[in-house]
């Protein structure tokens, strides 16, 4: 009987976060367009209320944060109520594949589990690796705020941006949820159970910084490659660290990658 329960609650919890991808992709933040010799600004429509005061200053500063996140905080959960045709066909594939992965997953993880000192190694693997992209957007944003280089500090910006957003999403998510973790109690991974194992946090915030960095250099190959590489590894390192189970991690990576696209756009200026 209790082994029918895990299984319903991991058939539900699919169900609905299957859902979950496709709306971040039903309205992405349209392609900036080159940055006009007066105003060279890139900013969506939806921050039409603060446009006047991001135009004097050419350079995104720290205390319009709050502003710009709560902005894209109502974009996000609004966009699964937008979805179009193309992404409605899109949902019975995205729920089942993650479906798939929540019922199966807890054997998996059995299989991927290391020895002590390999977990440990993992996990401290992960979080340098997840700081590291962090750093990465810091460091853009604030050379080109102090520096007064609009392209830097754009990219270091939607980098942050999406981290945040991605970060805060996580939380509701898991607060939702309460799956436990690999480690907790007979490693079923039971939803609604008290836990914060789902969705996966590093994995949320890995591809939506992934996903963001694209966008702003999107010539820069081996950036990509780069940034999504490291984006992988941290999602692989979150599971053999048994600190996630498989659908945790894809979860989490596939909302990323929505938010990271939906709130950055596409940089077409000069670099």
């Amino acid at each position: 009987m209790l082994q029918k329960k895990i299984l319903a609650r991991r058939w539900i919890a699919g169900g609905i976060l299957g859902l979950l991808p496709a709306g971040l992709f039903a309205q992405p933040r349209p392609s900036a367009a080159p940055p006009a010799p007066k105003t060279p600004i890139l900013i969506s429509p939806r921050l039409h209320s603060v446009a006047a005061a991001m135009r004097q200053t050419h350079i995104i500063p720290p205390w319009q944060a709050p502003k710009l996140i709560l902005l894209d905080q109502k974009h996000l959960w609004m966009a699964p109520f937008h979805l179009k045709a193309r992404q409605l066909k899109m949902l019975p594939m995205m729920g089942a594949l993650l479906t798939g992965l929540i019922v199966s997953d807890s054997s998996t993880a059995l299989l991927l589990k290391g020895s002590r000192s390999e977990i440990s190694n993992t996990r401290t693997a992960s979080d340098y690796a997840m700081n590291s992209m962090l750093g990465v957007g810091a460091v853009l944003y604030f050379d080109g705020w102090l520096g007064h280089h609009l392209h830097r500090n754009q990219a270091g910006w939607h980098a942050l941006e999406s981290a945040a957003n991605a970060t805060i999403i996580g939380f509701v998510l898991k607060t939702a949820f309460q799956r436990e973790r690999p480690y907790q109690n007979a490693g079923d991974g039971r939803f609604w159970a008290g836990g914060s194992s789902f969705p996966s946090g590093h994995a949320l915030a890995a591809w939506s910084i992934a996903a963001s960095l694209s966008r702003s250099y999107p010539h820069a190959t081996w950036l990509h490659w780069l940034a999504y590489g490291t984006a992988a590894a941290i999602c692989i390192l979150r599971v053999t660290a048994q600190h996630h189970f498989p659908g945790d991690v894809v979860a989490g990576g596939a909302l990323g990658y929505g938010i990271g696209s939906s709130v950055t756009p596409v940089w077409s200026g000069q670099p």
